[in-house]
């Protein structure tokens, strides 16, 4: 019985190859399923803006081909991320509070977002302008909004739309190129109006024609990429 018991037993040396062999495919495993972990969060990401650009599109169609504003003066709904029409093409009756969302309305990588959840009667709910932000760049890199100023574009006017910022990740509900170097990582709000390149040194964008993208930073950082792509991807009547 003792022969038989150590014949099946396992000896020190194979427990010890086995568990190496078992570490060893872990870690070989672990960044493959991290990688895809990222890529079906980027996908969620396009996915959710897709959805802004089909809201946005049902705006347009019953304003006379305006786009969805960035900002009005003198209304109850003075950013785009309170503008009731806007949120009833995303099946939301009413924004609650300062474009408070469920979080299925958050990019999945928007930690700051996430670090920052509402509490008491807004538990449950995330900040849209810490996932998302709305370009306000036109002619100059100035900034636009003013105490007198709307920010809003007509349809016709936008200069070859599939190539122009609508909304892009953010850590600010407005953007701008002049803040588009700033982004640092999740953790640091540097300053206002800042692009998020949260996606693997990219940011995902939805264009004035509705379809969506992921664009290096290298073409959006307006300290990296030279004023051809500021005016391409940012400024929106040249």
């Amino acid at each position: 019985m003792n022969i038989s018991s150590r014949k099946q037993a396992f000896t020190l040396i194979e427990l010890l190859v086995v568990i190496s062999i078992i570490s060893l495919l872990i870690a070989i495993l672990l960044p493959a399923l991290g990688q895809a972990r990222k890529s079906a969060q980027n996908i969620a990401c396009l996915n959710m803006l897709k959805q802004w650009g089909v809201a946005m599109a049902v705006y347009e169609s019953q304003s006379k081909g305006y786009t969805l504003p960035v900002a009005l003066k003198n209304t109850n709904q003075t950013k785009w991320l309170n503008n009731e029409l806007f949120m009833a093409g995303m099946a939301q009756e009413q924004v609650q509070g300062f474009g408070l969302v469920p979080p299925s309305w958050i990019c999945p990588r928007a930690q700051y977002a996430f670090d920052h959840p509402q509490t008491g009667p807004y538990e449950g709910l995330f900040n849209l302008q810490y996932s998302y932000g709305a370009n306000v760049n036109a002619f100059t890199s100035t900034q636009l909004l003013d105490s007198t100023t709307h920010i809003l574009y007509r349809t016709d006017m936008i200069i070859s739309p599939s190539y122009k910022l609508a909304m892009v990740d953010a850590l600010d509900w407005w953007v701008r190129s002049s803040r588009s170097q700033f982004y640092l990582n999740e953790t640091n709000m540097v300053t206002s109006m800042m692009t998020a390149y949260r996606h693997g040194d990219a940011a995902n964008v939805l264009m004035f024609d509705g379809h969506c993208e992921a664009i290096k930073r290298e073409n959006l950082d307006a300290s990296l990429a030279g004023s051809a792509n500021v005016t391409k991807y940012w400024k929106t009547f040249e």
